[in-house]
C-alpha cells in the first residue's frame, strides 16, 4: 500500500479497516501546493462533531517529522443534546490521551458560504491580497461584514503564478451566530480550538491525503461525501478546487435529497456539460450509503454513469491536519481569524492601559533602567545612524513614487465607481466587460465600449443590454482578427461582427478605426 517514504501514514498502511474499494492514502513530495493559513508548535488534535458521532485524530512529531498517533471514533446514543455531546468530546480526548492545546475544529454548516474568486494579477500576493479582499469581502458576502466569521486562501500553486494571470482566491465565511453555537459547544467539554476549519476543506484535505485526482485526470472530477448530517461536495480541475458545498440532507424523501444533489452539480452534468464531469466519487465511511440509497438510485437520478462508490472508515478528520503531514495540494483556512485579529487587538489596549497606571515612583524606576540601556547602546545606536540615513534616502524615493500613485488612484477611482455602479445594477455586464479588457492586444487601443440604444423604461427598470459596440484603433486588420479571436475564446459571447471599418491618422500614421458587435450569450444563473 504504502512505501518507505510514506512513514508518516504507516498508521494507516498497517490497518485493515480500509475496504478494497476505498481511497488509500498516497503521498508526493514532489510538487506540494500547501499554503498554509494556520501552523502551530507540537502536539496537534483534530475534532468533528456530527448528530451522530464524534471523530478525532492526534499527530504527535517525533524524529523531525510529523506522526498520527492515534485515531478515535465514538457513536453519540438519543437523545442528543448538548450534555451528553460535551462528555463523548472529553471522552474522546481522554482516551486519545494527548495533553494538547493545539486543536483544530470542523465546522459542519449548510450555512457555508464558499466562493472562488478570480482577482486581477498579484505581483506581490503577501502585502496586495489582503488589501484587495478588504474590497471583495464587502461585496462578495450577503451578509455584513461586522456579522461574518471568513478566511480566504490563494489556492492556485506559486510555479503557476505568471504576471498575466488572474489570482484565484478560496473564500469560506458563515455568520458569528454559527461560529459561536459550535465554540460555545466545544467550551462545555473544555476545548478551545485554535482554528476551526470548513467540513468541505477537511473532506477535500482527505481526499489529497488519499492520492485524488490522480496525475493523469487533469479533467472536472466530482467527489461527494455523505452523511446523515451533512453533504459535503467538492469539484476538482486538474487537481485545483474548482467548486465547493456543504447542506444538510433534509429526508423527507430520497427523491428530496438526490434533487439537492443535482441541482447542486447541474452545471457539471449533462445535458449542460459546460464543464463536463468526467467521474464522480461517492465517499461514505461505512459500506451502505446513508438513508438505504443506492448507488444505482444516485446515477439514475444524476443521469450520469460515471459514478463510483469509495469508503473510508477511518473517517475524514485527517483532513483538519494534513497541513502538518506535507500532503500536496492540502490548503487551510481558519474562520476564527476575525476572532482572533479582534482578541489581540483588546489584548494590545489592555497592555497600553495597564502601562498608564504607572505611578510617579515606578515611572521615574522605569526612567532610570531606560537611560541607563540607553547609554549602553550608545555605540550601536551610531552605528544604526548609518544605516537610518540609508533608509531615508529610501524612503524618499518612496515618497515621490507615492505622489506619482496618487495622480494616478483619482483616475482608478472614477473607474472603480463606474464599475460598482455597473456591478449593483447588472453584474453580468460588469463580467462582459472584464473580459473585453483582458482580451484586448497591445495593438489595439479602445475607443469607446457602449450599448445600442435602450427604448424608454420605467426609472426602476434595468435595461436588457444584450449587445456591446466596442470601437478603437488598430494598427492593422490583423490585429483587429486577433482581438476578435481572443473574445470568441469566452463563453460570454454568442456572436461577434466587425460592423465599420475606417482608415484615419493618428500620430501621423495610418490607423484603423473599427467598430464591433458583441452579442451577448443567455446569462446563467449561477453566473
Amino acid at each position: 500500500m504504502l512505501n518507505n517514504r510514506n512513514d508518516n501514514l504507516s498508521y494507516l498502511a498497517n490497518s485493515n479497516s480500509l475496504h478494497s474499494n476505498s481511497i488509500e492514502p498516497q503521498r508526493d513530495e514532489s510538487k506540494s501546493f500547501h499554503f498554509p493559513s494556520f501552523s502551530f508548535p507540537l502536539p496537534v488534535v483534530g475534532i468533528e462533531v456530527l448528530r451522530e458521532k464524534i471523530s478525532a485524530v492526534a499527530l504527535r512529531y517525533k524524529k523531525r517529522r510529523w506522526t498520527i498517533d492515534k485515531t478515535v471514533t465514538k457513536s453519540i446514543p438519543p437523545p442528543l443534546d448538548a450534555s451528553m455531546i460535551a462528555n463523548k468530546i472529553a471522552e474522546v480526548l481522554d482516551e486519545l490521551d494527548i495533553k494538547s492545546k493545539q486543536i483544530v475544529t470542523c465546522l459542519n454548516s449548510s450555512d457555508m458560504i464558499v466562493k472562488i474568486l478570480s482577482l486581477p494579477p498579484l505581483q506581490h500576493p503577501e502585502q496586495e491580497l489582503p488589501q484587495l479582499m478588504a474590497y471583495e469581502l464587502e461585496r462578495q458576502l450577503p451578509i455584513p461584514l461586522s456579522q461574518a466569521a471568513y478566511d480566504y486562501q490563494i489556492i492556485q500553486p506559486p510555479d503557476a503564478i505568471d504576471a498575466s494571470d488572474a489570482t484565484t482566491v478560496l473564500l469560506a465565511a458563515v455568520r458569528h451566530s454559527k461560529l459561536k453555537e459550535h465554540l460555545d459547544l466545544m467550551a462545555s467539554a473544555g476545548v478551545f480550538p485554535k482554528a476551526v476549519m470548513p467540513s468541505f476543506l477537511m473532506f477535500l484535505n482527505t481526499l489529497f491525503a488519499c492520492g485524488l485526482p490522480t496525475s493523469g485526470e487533469l479533467g472536472f472530477v466530482g467527489a461527494v461525501r455523505l452523511s446523515e448530517s451533512i453533504v459535503d461536495v467538492v469539484v476538482l480541475e486538474g487537481g485545483v478546487l474548482s467548486f465547493a458545498r456543504s447542506f444538510a440532507p433534509k429526508m423527507e424523501t430520497s427523491y428530496d435529497f438526490l434533487g439537492e444533489l443535482r441541482n447542486t452539480l447541474r452545471d457539471f452534468l449533462p445535458p449542460n456539460g459546460r464543464h463536463q464531469l468526467e467521474k464522480l466519487l461517492i465517499i461514505t465511511v461505512d459500506e451502505s450509503m446513508p438513508f438505504n440509497l443506492t448507488l444505482e438510485n444516485l446515477i439514475e437520478a444524476l443521469a450520469f454513469s460515471h459514478c463510483e462508490h469509495k469508503m473510508m472508515r477511518d473517517g475524514f478528520t485527517l483532513g483538519l491536519t494534513a497541513g502538518h503531514l506535507n500532503i500536496p495540494y492540502a490548503l487551510s483556512l481558519n474562520l476564527m481569524k476575525p476572532l482572533l485579529k479582534e482578541q489581540r487587538a483588546k489584548e494590545n489596549m489592555a497592555r497600553r492601559e495597564r502601562a498608564l497606571r504607572f505611578g510617579p515612583v515606578t515611572a521615574m524606576l522605569v526612567l532610570a533602567v531606560t537611560a541607563i540601556f540607553l547609554f549602553n547602546q550608545t555605540e550601536t545606536s551610531q552605528k544604526k545612524l548609518i544605516e537610518a540615513k540609508e533608509a531615508q534616502q529610501v524612503f524618499e524615493r518612496k515618497v515621490e513614487e507615492k505622489k506619482n500613485l496618487k495622480k494616478l488612484s483619482s483616475d482608478l477611482s472614477r473607474q472603480i465607481e463606474t464599475l460598482q455602479w455597473v456591478d449593483a445594477g447588472y453584474p453580468p455586464l460588469s463580467y462582459r466587460l472584464y473580459q473585453v479588457a483582458i482580451s484586448t492586444p497591445r495593438n489595439v487601443l479602445l475607443k469607446e465600449v457602449n450599448t445600442p440604444p435602450q427604448p424608454k423604461r420605467q426609472k426602476k427598470e434595468i435595461p436588457v443590454m444584450d449587445t456591446l459596440i466596442v470601437t478603437g484603433y488598430a494598427s492593422s486588420q490583423s490585429d483587429i482578427e486577433d482581438f476578435i479571436q481572443q473574445l470568441r475564446q469566452h463563453s460570454c459571447f454568442a456572436e461577434i461582427r466587425q460592423d465599420n471599418t475606417e482608415e484615419r491618422i493618428m500620430n501621423k500614421q495610418k490607423v484603423l478605426l473599427f467598430q464591433l458587435s458583441l452579442k451577448s450569450s443567455p446569462v446563467n444563473a449561477n453566473e
